[in-house]
């Protein structure tokens, strides 16, 4: 079965390494809308996002020195990458791009037996699924070094864009100072003086 999962820039902002980790022989399409998103991203003032997108929008440029993006080109792990220009023309979202991105999607239907949109937008996967395709949340089980999740099974709560631009040595020196600044569950510590009233 050919299979196409049009990837949104939620997704690779979260993960700018999300193309080599997705199956082999897959078709990973990246629509040209995501491309001018991640281009807007670059300059976002939360840090961890406009570094995600730098770090997309070179893999992306490197990759195109050598691969046929247009028609698609083989990458190491398998995986065949595409950038792609074409779409169909709705709007039942709330903004051009994500329109597009379905779109697109949508586009591929003719093209592919299995057509599915990765995404952490959870409006424009409930559109995608209006219009008979399929949509997953990332991260999700079709990558190859996880397992496949039942549909039952509850869902990780993801951190927050604030949590994972706090870093993780921020993140150690939050419990740290949740685990010092109480005595026992008894008293505050005192943060000046060492000593307590």
């Amino acid at each position: 079965m050919r299979r196409a999962f049009v990837i949104d820039t939620g997704a690779l902002l979260y993960e700018p390494d999300l193309i080599y980790k997705m199956n082999l022989n897959d078709t990973v399409v990246i629509p040209t809308a995501v491309i001018k998103e991640l281009d807007i991203c670059k300059s976002s003032t939360v840090e961890l996002e406009a570094r995600a997108a730098r770090d997309v929008a070179r893999t992306l440029d490197q990759l195109g020195s050598y691969l046929d993006l247009a028609k698609g080109g083989q990458l190491q792990t398998g995986t065949i990458l595409r950038t792609f220009t074409r779409y169909k023309k709705i709007k039942d979202l709330g903004n051009d791009i994500d329109n597009r991105v379905v779109g697109t999607a949508l586009e591929l239907k003719g093209e592919f037996n299995y057509v599915a949109i990765v995404s952490t937008d959870e409006k424009m996967r409930a559109a995608a699924r209006a219009h008979g395709l399929k949509a997953k949340n990332y991260p999700f089980s079709l990558t190859k070094d996880k397992v496949t999740t039942p549909a039952c099974a509850p869902k990780k709560a993801q951190p927050s864009m604030a949590m994972r631009s706090e870093g993780f040595l921020g993140r150690v020196i939050r419990l740290i100072k949740a685990v010092f600044s109480v005595d026992g569950g008894r008293r505050p510590v005192s943060r000046k003086g060492g000593n307590r009233s």
